[in-house]
């Protein structure tokens, strides 16, 4: 007679199985470039697809519909390669450039007239008066004045914007965010909060308690400062998973409370470039030290401003390893010494071309976005992995 704990082991087998086969028919599908639509059960569930794109097997699991992951990929190619991302960032900039004049107590003073709000004078001004040529080669009605003047004009005439200490540059850069997966799970609370989401397989395994690591399910893990919430809660939650910490600012006696768990594993590692000697390693041989077989269903960072160096070194090894998933805090300011611009704040503009990078190169599209209250420096997104080519 089998045992309640025997029964639950051969359900996680018939699940997994069962769901096997739902993403390998998927993935036949698609590889044919068909431009039908057909419906696969997945867990109970009704899963619709459609599509001549080349989406990661591994996305279908983590949506209940793909007509609307096809949708968001769709809406990312308008953003990062038809020009949408100019035209946010130029209507962002151009709502502060009034904005930049008056924080530095700049007037703008029509010829003849009193000093005046230089946006919506000029605006006003060249809809109701000709200029020749449309304006080309012609001086501005007037001229600024002030004591600031030459700080943030070019010529006397063109302004460089200062963009504003808030999340907006975040906002204007990453594009639309979506879908919603099937099942998001949530480790940690307030600040140390991550989602990520949690395909059909390895939910159905997680349910069953099956305690063994099932080396299909591998977490990379980057920074940690002896701090072991995280892959506390992924035991918990995920017990099937093994998660791989990466840290190399700890002293050489290595962490003194990581978990006593075979799925918990410790490396006195960072991430750097192609260049980079001991105890720095680009991502590929990051990958290499943990003797897995295949890329990790996720990667977790918060590493205050190394995450631009990090992702470079991840898009620069070969495609076969890039995570799943990417669930990372981003950063347009760091206290980090070690970080080239740690001086300056990151602008609009390079947050943009990351995720226009990760997009373009990587198939990646944010599905889960949240800022903090107190930290317009900081976003938390989750990327997922959605086109492989």
């Amino acid at each position: 007679m089998l045992t309640r704990r025997a029964i639950r082991l051969l359900c996680a087998v018939l699940t997994s199985v069962y769901l096997g086969l739902g993403v390998l028919l998927r993935s036949v599908y698609l590889q044919h470039n068909s431009q039908h639509e057909f419906t696969i059960p997945v867990n109970g569930r009704t899963t619709t697809a459609s599509s001549s794109m080349p989406i990661c097997p591994s996305a279908l699991e983590l949506f209940d519909n793909i007509t609307s992951l096809e949708t968001m990929i769709e809406k990312a190619k308008d953003f990062h390669q038809r020009g949408g991302n100019l035209i946010s960032i130029e209507k962002y900039l151009n709502s502060h450039v009034q904005k930049t004049l008056d924080n530095l107590n700049i007037q703008f003073v029509p010829n003849g007239k009193p000093a005046a709000k230089a946006v919506p004078f000029l605006k006003e001004y060249y809809k109701t008066t000709k200029v020749k040529r449309g304006g080309y080669g012609q001086p501005l009605p007037g001229k600024y004045t002030g004591d600031n003047v030459k700080k943030v004009l070019m010529d006397d005439r063109w302004i460089d914007v200062i963009e504003p200490a808030t999340s907006e540059r975040f906002l204007v850069s990453v594009g639309d965010v979506g879908p919603e997966c099937a099942t998001k799970m949530q480790v940690g609370k307030g600040y140390q909060e991550k989602v990520f989401c949690v395909d059909h397989k390895e939910r159905a395994i997680a349910n069953v308690n099956v305690n063994d690591a099932d080396t299909d399910c591998n977490i990379f893990s980057i920074g940690s400062n002896d701090q072991w919430d995280f892959e506390i809660e992924v035991m918990a939650k995920l017990p099937h998973c093994r998660t791989h910490t990466f840290d190399c600012t700890l002293n050489k006696r290595g962490p003194k409370n990581k978990p006593k768990s075979d799925n918990v594993l410790f490396y006195p590692y960072c991430v750097g470039t192609e260049k980079s000697e001991l105890p720095y390693l680009n991502y590929q041989k990051l990958w290499e030290n943990t003797h897995t077989d295949r890329p990790p269903k996720i990667l977790k960072m918060d590493i205050e401003g190394f995450e631009y160096d990090v992702l470079l070194s991840l898009l620069a090894a070969p495609k076969e390893i890039w995570p799943e998933q990417i669930m990372m805090e981003v950063h347009t300011q760091t206290r980090m010494v070690d970080v080239p611009w740690m001086l300056r704040a990151r602008q609009a503009g390079e947050i943009s071309l990351l995720f226009g990078t990760l997009f373009n190169v990587g198939g990646y599209i944010p599905v889960n976005v949240k800022y903090f209250k107190g930290c317009y420096s900081c976003m938390e997104i989750l990327l997922v992995r959605a086109l492989c080519t």
